[in-house]
């Protein structure tokens, strides 16, 4: 897990080195709302990601960020939802979609966990989402 100390870290140095006047685009893992110790439990073994453990809520991200030097930032929040194969076709677009809908097809592990997450993201709704963070540096 990084703490948010290296998060503004990293922050700060992007903004010192951007030209005056110039943007950072961050695209966050982030929670709708305050996750408990049983969903992080759950989130952890279901999705076997480690950003689980590095995400923020959205307000979470903002102040980071602002913290960090990001001025006048726009945030587009965005709460995950499963949409099906067809859903999954318009998200990655249709080149990506259809090898995504091979694989599904193809591959029994690949449905066997697709299945799970999809089950996982239905239980949990209120909590994944991921955060569109667009901030400048001051003239």
């Amino acid at each position: 897990m990084v703490d948010d100390k290296d998060k503004e870290k990293v922050v700060r140095e992007v903004h010192r080195i951007l030209r005056a006047g110039g943007r950072s685009a961050w695209s966050e893992l982030s929670w709708g709302k305050e996750p408990t110790q049983e969903f992080l439990i759950s989130a952890a073994k279901e999705t076997c990601s480690k950003g689980i453990s590095n995400a923020k809520t959205f307000e979470g991200w903002e102040k980071l960020l602002l913290h960090g030097g990001a001025k006048d930032l726009q945030v587009k929040k965005v709460m995950f939802h499963v949409r099906g194969l067809l859903g999954m076709v318009s998200d990655e677009e249709m080149t990506n979609g259809i090898k995504v809908i091979m694989k599904f097809i193809s591959d029994l592990r690949v449905r066997a966990r697709m299945r799970r997450l999809n089950a996982f993201f239905d239980k949990y709704p209120e909590y994944l989402g991921y955060g569109i963070y667009i901030g400048n540096k001051e003239n």
